[in-house]
């Protein structure tokens, strides 16, 4: 009589692997302004520009939903990575629930973090409060990227979206800037707001590990992207 073989398993955990990417593709962009404020405007690529800005902002978003969905599976199979000390263990398991687990799977991206934050008894994010209204911006400007429709953009008119802006005083693409072009969302799409995306996207994570206690390695990873592309800053 055969005996059926050991099967075994890994989970591949792509949160980290998200934002570390978006950190790379920063610097590409940061890279090609540079080359741009040389005035050396031959050896600058407007699409390279874009699709590493663009690529940036989209990573960022993928992180923040990776991270949540990493908590919840990490639920449903019983494996527990990285989450050291969340909870008690009574009160993790209780999170298994399938009725649980099913609701949150309905829910939209930001409010899979407030259900988990308030399930455990923690405080939820104030959502007129960064970085809670940051990340919800990133995550507007993400799908009108993804799900664009193109509208009239009247020449003496800032665009209503980039108003949502103003506050960040994000430095702005300088490459369509120089044309005195203020058409979205080329205008927008600079290395400064790929900085924004990174940090709060960084900042939203942490602070929700924070409240949960968790045993994360994105508290050093924030410290460390906000030292990188501050140097890159200087650079400029």
């Amino acid at each position: 009589m055969f005996e059926s073989p050991v099967s075994a398993g890994i989970i591949k955990l792509v949160s980290f692997d998200h934002i570390r990417s978006a950190v790379q593709l920063a610097g590409l962009a940061h890279q090609e302004e540079l080359i741009f404020n040389s005035h050396n405007e031959e050896g600058t690529s407007f699409y390279s520009h874009k699709a590493y800005v663009t690529g940036s902002i989209m990573l960022c978003v993928a992180f923040i939903e990776a991270r949540i969905n990493e908590l919840i599976v990490g639920a449903t199979i019983n494996v527990n990575p990285w989450n050291k000390g969340i909870v008690d263990e009574n009160t993790y398991k209780s999170f298994q629930q399938a009725g649980i687990l099913d609701g949150i799977n309905n829910l939209r991206l930001l409010e899979k973090y407030q259900f988990v934050l308030s399930f455990f008894g923690k405080q939820q994010f104030k959502k007129e409060k960064p970085p809670y209204q940051d990340v919800s911006l990133l995550i507007s400007l993400r799908n009108k990227l993804v799900h664009f429709k193109p509208e009239i953009q009247w020449l003496n008119d800032e665009h209503y979206f980039l108003k949502h802006f103003k506050s960040k005083k994000l430095s702005l693409n300088p490459i369509v800037e120089k044309s005195k072009s203020s058409e979205f969302p080329d205008i927008l799409l600079g290395y400064g707001c790929a900085k924004w995306a990174i940090m709060s996207s960084l900042k939203f994570v942490t602070d929700f590990d924070a409240r949960l206690k968790l045993y994360s390695n994105y508290m050093d990873l924030e410290k460390e992207c906000k030292g990188l592309l501050l140097r890159k800053q200087k650079d400029t």
